[in-house]
């Protein structure tokens, strides 16, 4: 008998970098037999006893879930937090890899296809994960083509499709066509966030987080900077904005000066990221 091996890859499940990363997952392994389960923190850790090779891309489980798993696990990531937590762990020689300079999607085409030049779709999209076009002559272009793309994708099957638009007939001839229209797209959608940024920012409160200044609004995924709003000049140390969903308040934590690590801040309510923005969630409202 023929033993099938039994792959599951685990994702991020709330933005586009976890959702192409697990797209160029599901393109590389198109012929194995592989399950796809989109986490977030705060989630119930799935039973992953019956899988003979696990794809972490994106996202870490809690370290004692994988400690038991370590010789199965493939892991691809670019949270701060998380790599800290690993090399204080003494795990770091995991498979797979971990670099803070790139975004997930980016690492994930790299590790699958290291001999092709990663598509212009991935790097946009990485670029803006990664904090990697602040301050560069591409920070509005990336800006642009984020907010196309979040018109279009908002799930792995989403993001699966955009990418096999863009490969073509094989030859990645569809890839600058694929990004023209999706920064067309971010062009308008750009131009009236921009406006709309104005009022959600003048609704904002005032909070202290773990001894720091912060703002704070009800809103998903908002930082001002973004829109030209720069929250620093105005006294704060972090920026945070807070929604509902499912049963769960999940808060999104920025700063933009580097003054303060958003991911050590996270970690304190369970949650990680990165220096420059983080995320946690809670069942109750913590700040008010």
């Amino acid at each position: 008998m023929i033993m099938i091996m039994k792959i599951c890859c685990i994702y991020h499940s709330i933005d586009l970098d976890g959702w192409m990363s697990a797209a160029i997952v599901k393109m590389a392994l198109k012929d194995k037999n592989i399950d796809f389960i989109g986490f977030n923190y705060g989630d119930v850790v799935p039973d992953l006893a019956g899988y003979d090779e696990i794809i972490l891309v994106d996202i870490t489980l809690p370290h004692l879930a994988m400690l038991g798993l370590k010789d199965k696990i493939v892991w691809i990531d670019h949270h701060i937090s998380a790599i800290r937590d690993s090399e204080n762990l003494k795990y770091s020689d995991i498979g797979g890899v971990r670099d803070t300079r790139y975004a997930a999607c980016e690492l994930t085409w790299t590790y699958f296809f290291p001999v092709l030049k990663t598509p212009e779709v991935v790097t946009l999209l990485g670029m803006y994960d990664c904090f990697r076009h602040k301050g560069t002559n591409d920070e509005r272009r990336v800006l642009e083509f984020q907010y196309g793309a979040r018109s279009e994708i908002s799930n792995l099957d989403d993001a699966f499709a955009v990418l096999n638009v863009a490969k073509g007939n094989g030859d990645w001839s569809m890839d600058t066509d694929v990004v023209s229209i999706l920064l067309e797209r971010g062009v308008a959608i750009y131009r009236y966030l921009r406006i709309e940024a104005k009022s959600i920012y003048k609704g904002r409160f005032e909070t202290m987080i773990d001894g720091r200044y912060a703002a704070v609004v009800n809103r998903e995924r908002f930082n001002p900077v973004n829109f030209g709003i720069d929250y620093h000049k105005d006294g704060y140390e972090v920026f945070v904005c807070f929604h509902y969903e499912s049963g769960m308040f999940n808060y999104s934590i920025y700063n933009d000066n580097g003054l303060v690590d958003c991911s050590a801040i996270a970690k304190l309510y369970n949650g990680g990221g990165h220096k420059g923005a983080a995320g946690f969630r809670s069942t109750e409202l913590l700040f008010k």
